[in-house]
């Protein structure tokens, strides 16, 4: 088990062999000695002493390691944290304790790897080579080490023979499979997981293959745009922890063994006790003099809905002044987009892609904060399929906010048929309830991989009974064209069927096709209508026009739906199946089936309008749409 802190107090001052062996072996105090930095705010070197920041990361390791004394911690943060400086001379400093000690640093490109190099080596070439005590013992302090030019490494030993020694490695990520061959590693770290070096995971993959059972391991970086592997892993996890945290608190010998995510805002950094201080004049008076500012001092848009101080907001003033504005524009991002992705307040809006997104970025964190805040407080329903229809399953593979409920509503199912490209498309379906009193819901999905298309169509059928769907509208490009003959030959009831008359449907010389056919034409137009409706459910909770889509899944694709060249499409590394079928989904749905009233009173419809209101209460104009809705 790595140990990195023995309880001594930073200014601990050692008398004798035994208090020096306490102070060396914890990290804080070995760091304030021997590991000097510079930082863009200081002009001279000084001791490393933790910031806010860097204690929360050391919190964590403290508190959630897993069964076996170790623990992976996935760290999403702003710029300029010092997470890389914390880690790796973490990682010196464990090496330089004792014999064993194995550890492998990932950059994502060769000036990355320099840097990484000189943080690791820097405390090492600062440590003297022995301290007399007040004892009058004298304690050598700096085991032996060899330098190599052509190895990025550091390798201390300690025998004459170079058998008992630890070494700290530097590899980039595109080392391959001979990354740390032959060693189990005691750590790892990969530096800025955010960047593209890092997209398909590989690198983590084959480097986490060589770990021992009580391995650290850190994989930090700033977002960079909604997909890769950085984004797809912050996803999976971050929900369930929250989920594992309220549960830890009542049981705390449950045990986490999975990534631990950690986000580090901004303003836990700049401006903040403990980390780069911005103090106020004598005098001085800061107020929000933007929409952004009164955003962040009044807590709406924030992490736990922290209130920013006036140091927050005097720092973020020189930040954006000094560093956002020109670092934007070689970026070729605006300035707020850049201070969005850079210094996130909250951990979705950093991963909105910057700049191009073909839905509103205020719709993309009020439809994700939405609905988060509906799965974390509802029973999401988990159905698996089989032939004999449906049945609930804690593993399957089919998600609903409720059951479908035919003699009350009208539903349309809709679908994405992937194209066969392995693990890198989806097969999708959604279930759409058509509502009269206000916006549809969007009330299930399915997401799977089905090869075989006949089985994939007797689904989708079966699917469409249990709704006894009005309409069936399956995308007909590609493998889609086989799942909707099969359909066709089964009878089944619905099954959407395109006709000339239909714009962009297809080429002359037809006169109907069954399932929907996505064109150049019908592409725009049926994204339009989705973009449309999520924007009449953001700015009335009630318009009968909207869409309400509860679900993270989808709005995780939403927020990678950028556009490229002029064309809306995922961006690279990302999926948008969910994307498609729902828009596939929502224009069937406004198009051609008429909206059925439901019973008076509904409870349900009542809950999806309280949790509509609670996601919208950051928007800009949340009192004129109150206004609206009371009014309506």
């Amino acid at each position: 088990m790595i140990q990195i802190t023995t309880g001594v107090p930073i200014d601990y001052v050692p008398q004798d062999l035994y208090q020096w062996g306490l102070a060396l072996g914890d990290y804080e105090w070995w760091a304030s000695r021997y590991c000097p930095i510079a930082d863009k705010e200081t002009t001279e070197p000084h001791p490393l002493r933790l910031n806010a920041s860097q204690q929360y990361l050391k919190w964590y390791i403290e508190t959630f390691r897993n069964d076996y004394g170790g623990g992976n911690y996935l760290v999403y943060k702003g710029r300029q944290f010092g997470m890389s400086t914390m880690i790796d001379t973490m990682f010196a400093h464990q090496a330089t304790k004792g014999p064993g000690f194995r550890a492998m640093v990932f950059a994502h490109e060769t000036s990355a790897a320099d840097n990484l190099l000189s943080i690791i080596r820097r405390p090492y070439w600062n440590m003297p080579e022995s301290q007399l005590l007040p004892s009058g013992d004298n304690v050598t302090l700096k085991p032996a080490g060899q330098h190599r030019e052509n190895k990025k490494e550091l390798w201390v030993y300690f025998d004459g023979d170079r058998t008992r020694e630890s070494r700290v490695m530097i590899e980039e990520a595109t080392a391959g499979e001979t990354a740390g061959a032959g060693f189990a590693l005691n750590a790892l770290h990969f530096s800025e997981v955010g960047k593209d070096a890092f997209d398909d995971g590989r690198a983590i993959g084959i480097a986490m293959q060589t770990l021992s059972m009580d391995a650290l391991v850190f994989a930090e970086g700033t977002a960079n745009g909604a997909y890769g592997w950085m984004y797809n892993t912050w996803q999976e996890v971050w929900d369930e922890f929250r989920q594992f945290r309220l549960v830890h608190k009542h049981k705390p010998e449950i045990k986490w063994n999975s990534w631990v995510p950690v986000f580090l805002p901004w303003f836990w950094h700049y401006g903040y006790p403990g980390g780069l201080r911005f103090p106020l004049a004598e005098h001085e008076e800061i107020k929000a003099e933007t929409e952004w500012e009164e955003r962040a001092m009044s807590g709406e848009n924030t992490y736990l809905h922290y209130k920013c101080t006036p140091e927050n907001i005097k720092a973020m003033r020189y930040l954006f002044n000094n560093r956002i504005k020109s670092a934007a524009s070689d970026s070729g991002l605006s300035a707020e987009e850049y201070r969005v992705q850079e210094y996130p307040s909250n951990p979705e809006e950093g991963f909105i892609v910057s700049g191009s997104t073909f839905f509103t970025k205020e719709i993309l964190r009020e439809g994700m904060r939405f609905a988060r805040e509906y799965c974390n407080t509802h029973e999401i329903l988990k159905y698996k399929w089989d032939l004999g229809g449906f049945k609930e399953d804690k593993y399957g593979e089919f998600r609903f906010i409720k059951e479908p409920e035919p003699d009350k509503f009208k539903y349309v199912v809709s679908g994405d048929v992937a194209s066969g490209q392995e693990n890198k498309d989806w097969d999708t379906a959604q279930i759409i309830e058509i509502r009269a009193n206000g916006p549809n819901i969007l009330i299930g999905y399915w997401r799977a991989h089905e090869s075989d298309k006949y089985m994939h169509a007797i689904l989708m059928r079966d699917l469409a009974e249990w709704c006894k769907a009005s309409v069936v509208a399956i995308e007909n490009n590609v493998e889609g064209g086989s799942v909707n003959d099969h359909l066709r030959l089964m009878g089944c009831r619905g099954l959407y069927v395109a006709t000339p008359e239909d714009e962009g449907s297809f080429q002359a010389g037809f006169t109907k096709r069954y399932g929907w056919h996505t064109s150049q034409k019908s592409r725009g137009i049926m994204l339009g209508q989705l973009q449309a409706s999520l924007r009449r459910w953001y700015e009335s909770p009630s318009d009968p026009d909207g869409l309400v889509v509860p679900f993270p899944e989808i709005w995780n694709e939403a927020q990678a739906f950028v556009r490229i060249h002029g064309k809306a499409q995922a961006t690279r590394g990302a999926n948008d199946d969910l994307i498609m079928g729902s828009a596939i989904g929502n224009s069937v749905a406004i198009d051609t089936v008429p909206k059925k009233a439901p019973k008076k009173d509904d409870p349900y419809d009542a809950t999806i309008r309280h949790y509509t209101a609670i996601g919208m209460k950051t928007a800009v104009n949340f009192y004129k749409k109150l206004r609206k809705v009371s009014s309506g």
